[in-house]
């Protein structure tokens, strides 16, 4: 019986473990260091999806089944509405082969693109409007991003 309840608390010391872990990572902004059209069979399969803008561009890939995708797109409209960004949302059950070349492995995530369509940032997890406009505005300091000032 001791054995027992040992491996029990060690199962629920990992699964305990792994999802302080996950909610750690969750909604946090981080760069991609790979940008550009040239990034590989991922970005090509990224921009046969995503049509050019004028503007940066907020995709968001969500599935069916998940339980913020919701929430992640209100939020998305609601900063879209009032920044000059544009949305697009890729369905993962839809298209599993650029969902897996991007390497996501979970809904929602949100890409944002910049003008020539580089995958400049990416979260995973629920979303605030604070991150989404934190991530829009940090676009224009990511190295190799145009100069804002140059016309």
């Amino acid at each position: 019986m001791p054995q027992q309840l040992l491996i029990l608390v060690a199962v629920l010391a990992g699964a305990t473990a792994a999802w302080f872990l996950l909610q750690a990572h969750a909604g946090r902004v981080r760069t991609v260091r790979d940008v550009g059209p040239r990034a590989g069979a991922a970005a090509e399969a990224l921009l046969a999806l995503v049509p050019p803008a004028d503007v940066p561009t907020f995709v968001l890939v969500s599935s069916a089944t998940c339980s913020t995708c919701p929430q992640a797109r209100r939020v998305l409209e609601s900063v879209t509405a009032a920044e000059p960004v544009g949305l697009v949302e890729l369905d993962a059950d839809e298209h599993p082969d650029v969902v897996r070349s991007l390497g996501i492995l979970r809904t929602p995530t949100v890409l944002l693109l910049d003008v020539d369509r580089a995958v400049r940032t990416r979260t995973s997890g629920p979303l605030s409007a604070g991150q989404a406009r934190a991530a829009l505005a940090g676009l224009a300091t990511l190295p190799g991003s145009p100069d804002p000032t140059r016309i």
